[in-house]
């Protein structure tokens, strides 16, 4: 029992280096602060400006000035955010498969320091089975972003997925105009979800270094006999229409 103020005194000193560390960072101006728990910052995804690096630590999240910060244009743009969060933040794997995710802007406004932001998005989980490539967890329609702008970030705190074949006049109400005009030509949005459903596939292909015919839903080719008998049958086609 002797030891015990020794050991006392080194658990308050260690509380309380982490304290003042914790302190320290919250009031230095060079890091700037955007989520204020772990909670929050699970949720949410920001850039961060030139010059800066994200960072997490007791305190919460956000950017801190670094003399060795990444100063790729890329990376701190709205599409390479929204892509990250798509692929990190939207869907949960369940086959420990891998993300992959592509879109395309539908439709914006702007009001103050907030843009409303909306995109048609497909994120497919793809994994193997068999030497086949499968699917997993799926999320696909229109996805509206709230996204807040600062002079220093943009910060993605929440979003909302509408199936764009089921829309409430409530969902309506919510899109933007140019959102709500997409949705009137069907031609158009028809042939968006197409390309962008095998975009993501391609992505998926390309990740596992396999071709599109690796799905396993691909289409197999008819076996020789099978295509003897379509043969057989067009050239007879061909010489009624000859004939």
């Amino acid at each position: 029992m002797k030891n015990s103020p020794r050991i006392f005194g080194i658990i308050f000193s260690s509380l309380l280096i982490t304290f003042l560390a914790g302190c320290n960072e919250e009031t230095d101006k060079s890091y700037n602060y955007i989520g204020y728990s772990s909670s929050e910052c699970s949720r949410i995804m920001f850039s961060c400006s030139q010059g800066e690096v994200p960072f997490s630590n007791t305190v919460g999240c956000g950017c801190k000035k670094s003399d060795t910060a990444n100063d790729n244009e890329e990376q701190r743009s709205l599409d390479y955010l929204i892509g990250r969060f798509l692929k990190e933040k939207s869907v949960s794997p369940l086959n420990d498969g891998k993300i992959m995710a592509e879109y395309s802007m539908i439709g914006a406004s702007e009001k103050g320091k907030m843009l409303t932001y909306d995109i048609y998005a497909n994120i497919q989980e793809f994994f193997m089975r068999n030497d086949k490539i499968d699917y997993g967890s799926k999320k696909a329609g229109i996805i509206q972003f709230k996204i807040e702008q600062t002079n220093r970030n943009y910060i993605i705190r929440e979003y909302t997925l509408f199936n764009q074949n089921n829309l409430r006049e409530s969902d309506r109400n919510l899109l933007t105009a140019d959102t709500l005009n997409w949705l009137k030509d069907k031609k158009a949005m028809d042939g968006l979800i197409y390309r962008i459903g095998i975009a993501v596939k391609q992505d998926g292909a390309i990740a596992f270094g396999k071709t599109m015919d690796a799905f396993i839903d691909a289409s197999q080719p008819p076996s020789s006999q099978e295509s003897a008998g379509q043969q057989s049958t067009q050239e007879k086609t061909q010489q009624l229409i000859i004939n």
